[in-house]
């Protein structure tokens, strides 16, 4: 999925998010010594759309992508420059036409481990519905 490896790089070329996070954007999970503020993305849903001739070749992602820092204040911060940078998105990415991006909710995830002072850590989290032709 090229487009996917395009909305990564989308992200990083953003230079208000680089500027704050600089490349730590990880798939999945962020490592366990990953510096603050930094942003873990994942897919939370897939479906292929069909019409009444079959497959359509378009289909609709739903992501996930979490913000993270110690200060609530400055993962605002992070969690906007996101939704910045791609939030409304249409058009080509890559070598994938179609692709359309939008901005379904979010809100606060609970800190990570609010009894370990080590681990203190304020999140945000944003759902994005991704539109693309396969």
């Amino acid at each position: 999925m090229s487009w996917l490896t395009d909305i990564v790089a989308r992200l990083l070329a953003n230079g208000t998010l680089a500027a704050l996070v600089g490349t730590r954007i990880y798939a999945q999970v962020a490592p366990a010594d990953a510096t603050t503020p930094y942003i873990v993305w994942q897919r939370t849903s897939v479906q292929r759309v069909d019409s009444h001739d079959g497959a359509s070749g378009l289909a609709t992602q739903m992501y996930q992508v979490n913000c993270f820092d110690e200060d609530y204040l400055d993962v605002l911060a992070v969690a906007d420059a996101v939704r910045g940078a791609i939030d409304g998105f249409d058009g080509t990415m890559g070598t994938t036409a179609g692709v359309r991006i939008r901005f379904i909710t979010g809100g606060d995830l609970p800190n990570m481990d609010p009894d370990d002072e080590a681990r203190r850590i304020n999140g945000i989290y944003h759902e994005y519905e991704v539109w693309h032709n396969e």
